[in-house]
């Protein structure tokens, strides 16, 4: 019953658009503390054992640095941690009595939101641990994933091609502006199956048929392979759909990462398992690519460059801006949640786009 929860969680997050907006990071932070409470119950008469958390104290120290960023504090103990967090408070202290405090953060209201949201990750990684250390949930939450990447690969290439001007078939998008299957943006779409792409390879492996012996005919191995529960030809399927789609979304990111992923893992194969079997994760990737159509993925590449050889991305002009914010508040930060009221100071792209 517990698992229920956290199962229903990891379906909701990335079909609610990616959960980004306000209704649907509640939903999945209502979600995580149902499954924590459902798990540990404090009625119940027998509470399972607690499994050790890797990470936790890590994690943990994160959520009361959190917590402190946004507690008020003396300006004297500000002005003392954070000159530059001082100065950005003074003018409004100026208007204030002489003993208000202040926080931190520079918006203690948007760092408190984060922590809901950042406290819901650690409730549902805590109630991952402790569920998935059964072998037969973690069957069923592999099986899950598998499913639930498949779904969202095919809806996702049928949307694009029927209806590529909406999030699923549900909500409308400006033109060209980069949305992918339920996503706004495709490089949050390729992140999630660059996560979940390796995972399935292995599980198709793990589950492939094994032959008697090399002198089986090839009836004989076609009948093996389609016996069974057919998990791995699920499996294998749900790979080569994510594959496909990742290159199909042009997120040059994504396309990178997961090359890079797929490498890892072939080494992994090599270090682990017979070499035959390398087979597989590279035909995955034949038969992903194939048929694409690699007109207008070179394009994109071709634009990260300027003439003259050099890169040509925001990102880098947004990554400069931002190490000017982290020379300015190198001790305390700005406050989790903070950067967008804080980046638009430090800003020198010249564009008209809002920054969160």
């Amino acid at each position: 019953m517990s698992s229920v929860p956290l199962l229903l969680l990891l379906c909701f997050a990335p079909l609610a658009f990616g959960s980004t907006e306000t209704w649907s990071v509640a939903a999945a932070e209502l979600l995580a503390a149902l499954a924590v409470l459902l798990r540990f119950r404090p009625y119940a008469a027998r509470r399972p054992a607690f499994q050790p958390v890797p990470g936790l104290l890590p994690l943990l120290l994160l959520l009361l640095w959190l917590l402190a960023q946004s507690l008020p504090l003396p300006p004297a103990l500000v002005q003392a941690l954070s000159p530059q967090t001082a100065a950005v408070w003074q003018p409004v202290l100026d208007l204030l009595p002489p003993d208000t405090w202040v926080t931190l953060s520079l918006n203690p209201q948007a760092t408190l939101t984060e922590g809901l949201r950042l406290g819901s990750y650690v409730l549902a990684y805590i109630l991952a641990v402790q569920l998935l250390c059964s072998g037969r949930r973690l069957a069923v939450f592999l099986s899950s994933v598998a499913g639930l990447t498949l779904f969202i690969a095919i809806a996702t290439m049928l949307q694009r091609a029927f209806a590529p001007e909406s999030l699923f078939w549900l909500r409308p998008v400006r033109s060209g502006f980069g949305s992918f299957g339920p996503w706004v943006y495709r490089n949050h779409y390729a992140g999630f199956m660059v996560m979940t792409c390796p995972l399935l390879l292995a599980a198709c492996l793990l589950r492939w048929p094994e032959l008697d012996s090399d002198e089986e005919t090839l009836r004989q191995r076609l009948l093996r392979l389609f016996s069974g529960s057919g998990l791995h030809l699920l499996f294998g399927f749900g790979a080569a759909a994510a594959i496909a789609s990742v290159f199909l979304s042009q997120s040059r990111g994504g396309i990178l990462s997961l090359t890079v992923a797929l490498l890892v893992f072939v080494l992994l194969l090599a270090w682990r398992m017979r070499e035959r079997r390398l087979i597989l994760p590279l035909l995955a990737v034949l038969l992903a690519g194939v048929w694409f159509n690699w007109d207008g993925l070179l394009l994109r590449f071709q634009y990260a460059m300027d003439p003259s050889g050099g890169l040509r991305d925001d990102r880098l002009l947004i990554w400069k801006d931002t190490f000017r914010i982290i020379a300015d508040f190198p001790l305390t930060g700005t406050g989790f949640g903070s950067f967008a009221v804080v980046f638009p100071g430090y800003k020198t792209l010249a564009d008209e786009l809002f920054y969160d």
